[in-house]
């Protein structure tokens, strides 16, 4: 019995021989891939019918947090917009919306955790959300620039425009 926590089944007064396996009561069993410790029925445990809750992503602790499985994806989380919640608080298959903030363009998107963590990064770095008007401004290609004029001929992608600006 490898897999019967010992320790927190003997503070419930639980032992493997006052059990059968098709019992119904709960008790803690301890994860063979993650080494988690689970409180699980114990029929379910002996038909082999349960998942781990951890390796499931049901539950969250230091095997399975955005945390400890992306770290790179720490520097993302915003800092102030997400209240208490940290990466160690939430799973990488999490549907929860949380905000994140690219470290390269200062992007701050909400987004879920799961689509943040199979996504190739940032939509803007990426070219997968519409620009700005600043970030419009950052791309122009000047065709035809009249340095003592007001008036000047300007690309963005395929379409020209004419800006007149203020103070030439």
């Amino acid at each position: 019995m490898e897999e019967w926590d010992l320790h927190k089944n003997k503070e419930r007064n639980l032992y493997p021989d006052k059990l059968t396996h098709g019992s119904n009561k709960k008790a803690w069993w301890i994860c063979e891939e993650c080494q988690s410790s689970c409180f699980i029925e114990t029929k379910s445990k002996t038909k082999g019918k349960h998942t781990c809750s951890y390796c499931s992503g049901k539950k969250v602790n230091d095997t399975n947090s955005l945390a400890s499985l992306r770290p790179d994806l720490i520097p993302e989380w915003h800092p102030t917009k997400n209240g208490n919640l940290t990466p160690y608080d939430v799973t990488c298959g999490s549907s929860k919306k949380i905000w994140w903030i690219c470290q390269d363009c200062g992007y701050e998107n909400l987004r879920r955790i799961k689509h943040r963590t199979n996504s190739k990064g940032c939509k803007r770095c990426n070219n997968r959300i519409p620009l700005s008007y600043n970030d419009i401004c950052n791309k122009i290609k000047v065709l035809n620039h009249k340095p003592n004029f007001k008036e000047s001929e300007y690309q963005v992608g395929q379409k020209n425009f004419d800006i007149i600006c203020e103070k030439g």
